[in-house]
């Protein structure tokens, strides 16, 4: 029963803050949760959401045996395979999801059907885990709503970050956590440790359920075991209980080593973010209330609804607490300490421009150096909503202590539908169209079909120093077909790449394309160029686009093969001899 109300509830969600995207299921994805153009659907947006989709492509094509295990050999190729693997989960949950909507409808199905999914488990999970703190099934379940309709999930969701989908691990993780905890199960334990394993899926959240876990077992110990300190034989049942979760954990471990690894050689592994980086990622404090937001500041919102409905339950139960306490009420000490871990969430995801200023961010960097690699402080708002659901959970009875249970079935009904109306009015998704083919990747694929070469490979110009989002149009492109491509799109970038690619080829962006520069391409075996004709801000060339289009046209060396729209394909001839007898 609770698995198919919770499926209609999220399906519901899904339809009411997404739209128009379910018009548009299986042909686009969302690209961004605040539309502010014209027409909320438009044909290959660049961002994120290309980005996540490749890597969920990356997957799904592994699977299917097309692409080597723990390789990406699609983007940063410089010329050797072998350089081109990595470690990781594969955003494993959610990539089979994906992989499943895939085989039933597309690569746009696959990708909406993760997120139906994700939405789907995290109410499930977050209501499994509210009713262990709430007397009340109907009312824990209303609480767990709260969970999927927050903004934030939807905010970093809609616009591809991983965090939206791996948010969906935190309930899962808590909730396994207090059993563990509570009942001394040891399978609940290996839960808890493979969600905080595959939580790899998104850093952040790795970060964050790594760091909320030891207080949440000692926030459902105080809840479960109220009034005593473990005895010798509960701190021997719970650690025989967590001895699968502690082989996860080093798991996990070895991985938060591997990522930071993974940066060294990167332009990140220097100095972690600049300030300027992290405070113009700030959001303001009053965005947790104010109902005009904008920008990082409408990540955080809650809501004077919501809040109102928090602080009178919360004063309800402070009143009943002290004037008439009952056996069957919270703790005290467990809502105290949930009310600070929902302020401290909310100081901290204001990182610089927190109540107290830049210098309590310095201070937390320093006790915990990680930070020192957050860009975006509101990150840790993946913790949120579960801690409103809870604290709803265990208050909102408190509202509604003495309905007949008709009634608060209703009450707690009437309390969702005002708050859903409030967070949803902030979501209004864009959708990206997704194009199923590109014919001037396509003629690059038949060119090296024909000549049999069964690794064609690619420089797309522009060319970036790799963090700009437009290169998720080329991951998107050369997916189609299976190219190789130089270019490539990473929120971490090797140092190797802007030395010894972008450095050494950026000037084709204006049009110089020089001898020694085809021939270093061919001979890491890249032997095609790709244009995008409207992709060429000042940043990319200080010429018009027209000039550096027919320096290619003209080149001796450059031949067209094809042109889709603004895309256009060219091949690289060898040296011809009579060239190379002039130039001696």
């Amino acid at each position: 029963r609770r698995i198919g109300i919770s499926l209609l509830v999220a399906l519901g969600i899904w339809l009411l803050f997404s739209w128009p995207l379910p018009r548009h299921v299986f042909s686009g994805i969302s690209s961004g949760s605040l539309n502010v153009e014209k027409g909320s659907a438009r044909v290959m947006i660049p961002g994120d959401h290309l980005q996540f989709l490749y890597q969920f492509w990356l997957a799904d094509d592994t699977l299917r045996g097309n692409t080597r295990p723990f390789h990406n050999l699609y983007e940063f190729n410089a010329g050797d395979d072998s350089a081109r693997s990595f470690r990781g989960t594969y955003y494993i949950p959610f990539s089979l999801f994906y992989a499943a909507g895939a085989a039933i409808g597309g690569r746009a199905f696959g990708y909406n059907f993760s997120q139906v999914v994700t939405i789907w488990l995290t109410l499930l999970f977050t209501w499994l885990l509210v009713r262990r703190y709430s007397h009340d099934e109907w009312l824990g379940g209303a609480a767990a709503v709260i969970a999927i309709s927050l903004p934030y999930p939807w905010i970093v969701m809609l616009d591809g970050s991983p965090t939206g989908l791996a948010m969906m691990l935190i309930p899962l993780i808590y909730w396994s956590l207090d059993v563990m905890v509570a009942e001394r199960k040891m399978w609940a334990g290996a839960v808890a440790g493979l969600g905080i394993l595959l939580a790899e899926s998104d850093t952040h959240v790795l970060f964050f359920a790594l760091l909320s876990s030891p207080f949440w077992c000692l926030f459902s110990f105080l809840f479960h075991c109220p009034g005593r300190w473990p005895s010798k034989a509960d701190v021997g049942a719970l650690l025989k209980a967590s001895a699968l979760l502690i082989a996860f954990l080093a798991a996990a471990a070895f991985l938060v080593w591997h990522i930071r690894q993974g940066i060294q050689g990167s332009t990140l592994a220097d100095a972690g973010r600049d300030p300027l980086e992290i405070i113009s990622s700030s959001p303001l404090p009053s965005g947790v209330y104010r109902w005009a937001n904008e920008g990082e500041s409408r990540k955080i919102y809650v809501g004077g609804y919501m809040g109102s409905l928090l602080l009178g339950g919360l004063g309800v139960f402070l009143w009943r607490r002290f004037r008439r306490p009952e056996p069957s009420s919270a703790p005290l000490l467990t809502v105290v300490l949930l009310c600070l871990a929902i302020a401290g969430v909310v100081f901290l995801s204001t990182g610089m421009r927190n109540p107290i200023g830049p210098g309590a961010w310095e201070l937390v960097m320093r006790c915990m150096p990680p930070y020192a690699m957050i860009r975006q402080p509101h990150k840790i708002y993946c913790l949120m909503p579960i801690l409103l659901a809870l604290a709803a959970g265990i208050l909102w009875p408190c509202l509604l202590r003495g309905l007949p249970p008709g009634w608060r079935k209703a009450a707690a009904v009437a309390l969702l539908v005002p708050l859903a109306l409030d967070y949803g009015h902030r979501i209004r998704p864009t959708v990206c169209l997704l194009r199923a083919e590109q014919g001037a990747f396509r003629a690059i694929a038949e060119d090296a079909k024909a000549s049999g070469n069964p690794r064609p490979h690619l420089l797309s110009l522009p060319l970036w120093p790799g963090d700009s989002h437009q290169d998720s149009l080329n991951e998107h492109y050369v997916s189609l077909y299976r190219l190789r491509m130089v270019n490539g799109y990473g929120g971490t970038v090797k140092k190797w790449f802007q030395e010894r690619i972008v450095l050494l080829y950026e000037s084709m962006n204006a049009g110089g394309i020089y001898d020694e520069q085809l021939d270093s391409l061919l001979g890491r075996g890249i032997g095609y160029v790709i244009l995008h004709e409207d992709n060429f801000p000042e940043k990319g060339s200080p010429f018009p686009i027209g000039y550096t289009l027919q320096k290619l046209l003209n080149h001796p060396r450059l031949v067209l093969l094809g042109r889709d729209a603004t895309v256009w394909a060219f091949k690289i001839r060898e040296r011809s001899e009579p060239a190379a007898e002039k130039e001696k």
